[in-house]
């Protein structure tokens, strides 16, 4: 099949192209008692089942941050430890609300923003990261799951603000989290 030359088209013109709708021809459909599971609650049981792991996981990230935390301020945040830290910062960033723990992953979304968008050699960013590290570690000792625990939520507000307020004040632009 040969394809049409736009070079002939009237300016403003377009060629509508429907493609053929293969798809129910690529799955199978479910019969017998596959079509009466529900999917959907099986996944969500899976999870529940996993849930209780996520405590263990949750130890292990926080863990890891704290190492990662304490090479960084050993080495004076050279590259490769600033680096490990992000990649602390980062998983917890996207964990921690899976794992159960949502207000832990807006705060480390907050020090990953200190960390791509500050001289972290300076000593205010350094406070700032230590102060978010705290955080976390006392976000998951004191088993604050969800954002309705009001301490955790203004302590997770008011770091945010911190960073934003101090990457603002160096003239450093704030990356999309």
């Amino acid at each position: 099949m040969s394809m049409p030359s736009n070079a002939d088209a009237e300016p403003g013109s377009c060629e509508i192209i429907k493609p053929p709708l293969t798809l129910k021809a690529k799955v199978r459909e479910l019969t017998g008692k596959d079509a009466k599971r529900d999917m959907i609650a099986e996944a969500e049981q899976a999870l529940q089942d996993l849930s209780g792991s996520f405590v263990d996981w949750m130890t292990e990230e926080i863990d890891k941050l704290t190492s990662s935390w304490d090479a960084a301020v050993s080495s004076k945040f050279d590259d490769e430890s600033r680096d490990e830290l992000f990649r602390s910062a980062h998983d917890l960033k996207g964990t921690s609300a899976t794992l159960g723990f949502p207000l832990a992953g807006d705060v480390a979304s907050s020090l990953c923003n200190l960390l791509e968008n500050t001289d972290v050699s300076s000593t205010g960013p350094q406070h700032l990261m230590r102060q978010h590290v705290n955080a976390l570690k006392a976000i998951y000792a004191e088993d604050a799951r969800d954002t309705t625990n009001k301490i955790g939520q203004r302590l997770s507000e008011e770091l945010s603000r911190a960073a934003q307020e101090l990457i603002d004040a160096t003239g450093t632009k704030s990356a999309p989290a």
